[in-house]
């Protein structure tokens, strides 16, 4: 097959400490930012800053944008250990200045909402989230934020207690709205559908099984696959049609998996076989189609940089640096 050049094209600064999340808003052409400085930094398509805002008192470690609702979602943690807030989910909608809080869930007895993601985006504001709770329940909760009046008095349309372990990640069905999936500190990835109350309707990997038997980090789905990883440094990919076994699994050998993101879920569309993974040791790329994994050349003077987000757009692969920078990298079949 054809060899994977990845190059680095621009690095963009702003935050302050590690860059948590990015979410690529199509609509504007714009990526935002979030990092453990607080602040939501929305960036043009020429990497200059469009709008920076503080949150007041959390941080942000998981973003996600619905498109046709043109609002956004953020996770939130307190940002000073010593400060008694609440996690809470936060919205924002459009302003003319651009993003702006309209509102927040607050989250009581949660000790930490690990991620959110926007689901059934055709019928509004929905949002399935990852709640630790201190007393060590973990759940998969789902909110209707389409009340903003009633946001703060917000409990979840429905919660899923099946996990047994500390939720990592959550990941909406690319084709079915009501469909989304979690990955966990148990080694499982559970399916679970909005129309189907009080159980995950399909658990992949774990102990006994040719799936996970290590922590799940990141999910990803396109199509009708379904891609995760974790600790163990494979990538495995999942046909949603039939989820017994993994199809694939691909080693990446490049130290335990951070975040993993395919190309085709907004990236360039030549490469939508592609997906980038990142781990503590840096970034590779691998090729579906023929298991190909080409590492990325560490930045000279930064070579322990880690990404803790990565986003396709389509203008490269986005990374989320533990070091405050935003990374753009070029990926090519060539």
């Amino acid at each position: 097959g054809s060899r994977i050049a990845v190059s680095l094209k621009q690095s963009l600064s702003f935050h302050k400490g590690q860059v948590f999340t990015l979410t690529w808003d199509a609509d504007r052409k714009s990526l935002v930012s979030a990092g453990k400085d607080g602040y939501v930094v929305t960036w043009d398509e020429d990497g200059q800053i469009a709008q920076s805002s503080l949150l007041p008192r959390h941080y942000s470690c998981a973003a996600d944008i619905n498109p046709i609702s043109r609002s956004m979602v953020l996770a939130g943690i307190k940002r000073d250990a010593a400060d008694n807030v609440d996690p809470c989910i936060f919205l924002l909608n459009q302003e003319p200045a651009g993003w702006g809080v309209s509102g927040a869930i607050s989250r009581p007895g949660t000790k930490i909402v690990a991620s959110v993601k926007c689901i059934s985006k055709n019928n509004g504001n929905f949002v399935a989230a990852c709640e630790n709770k201190a007393e060590g329940n973990h759940l998969m909760s789902i909110y209707d934020l389409n009340n903003i009046s009633n946001l703060s008095h917000n409990s979840p349309l429905q919660v899923y207690n099946d996990h047994t372990d500390f939720i990592t990640c959550v990941a909406a069905h690319p084709l079915d709205g009501d469909v989304f999936f979690s990955g966990s500190r148990d080694c499982t990835v559970r399916v679970w559908d909005r129309r189907v109350q009080n159980k995950a309707v399909a658990c992949l990997g774990g102990p006994g099984t040719t799936g996970h038997v290590q922590m799940v980090t990141c999910i990803d789905a396109f199509h009708n696959t379904l891609l995760s990883a974790g600790i163990e440094k494979v990538l495995m990919s999942w046909d949603l049609r039939n989820h017994a076994s993994p199809v694939l699994k691909i080693p990446v050998n490049h130290g335990a998996v951070l975040k993993m993101a395919a190309a085709a879920t907004s990236g360039p569309a030549a490469e939508s076989g592609v997906v980038a993974v990142s781990s503590m040791k840096g970034l590779c790329v691998v090729r579906l189609q023929d298991q190909t994994v080409v590492r990325s050349t560490p930045i000279q003077g930064r070579e322990k940089a880690a990404y803790h987000d990565l986003e396709w757009t389509p203008t490269g692969l986005w990374g989320a640096a533990d070091d405050g920078m935003i990374d753009r990298f070029d990926v090519k079949s060539v």
